[in-house]
């Protein structure tokens, strides 16, 4: 359980983050208490669902983004290796994928422990979080539904 000083930090990183968001134009609802907003973006294929976590005990600030895609039995394997080769190409964040459910997550932290948040820190992740969901989120809808194989995923992958 996080002490009164993790708390106090993880409120003002909290409370900048909605300033950050207000100043930026952002759309989102909050909820003070447990430290959470649910926001979103609407990307050139498909939504991008954002939710952002400060996590007082950990003092992190989680950024995750549920894709809203369920990978079908039949395609969990070939979604692990697209997701295995997405993780190994990104600088921030990763996608985390539950092989049993065949559910895909973005998800991206950062450290407040020790540091204050400042400037645009937040809204580079926020952005950052959005580009590269929507860069993937589209080519891992269309491979849980069949219409991109693993082969051309691959292949596509491989000239980027």
């Amino acid at each position: 359980m996080a002490d009164a000083m993790q708390l106090h930090k993880a409120r003002n990183t909290f409370d900048f983050i909605c300033s950050s968001m207000d100043q930026d134009g952002w759309k989102y609802s909050k909820n003070a208490e447990k430290l959470r907003i649910e926001t979103g973006a609407k990307g050139e294929d498909l939504p991008v669902d954002l939710q952002i976590h400060v996590d007082a005990d950990r003092q992190l600030v989680m950024i995750i983004s549920p894709l809203s895609v369920v990978a079908p039995e039949d395609k969990r394997l070939d979604l692990s290796i697209a997701v295995s080769m997405i993780n190994n190409q990104l600088v921030h964040g990763c996608f985390d994928y539950d092989i049993m459910e065949g559910k895909i997550f973005y998800r991206q932290t950062t450290s407040i422990r020790g540091v204050t948040m400042g400037g645009n820190a937040f809204i580079r992740m926020l952005y950052v979080a959005c580009k590269t969901v929507d860069e993937y989120n589209d080519k891992l809808f269309m491979m849980a539904k069949g219409i991109l194989p693993l082969e051309k995923f691959i292949e596509n992958e491989s000239k980027a």
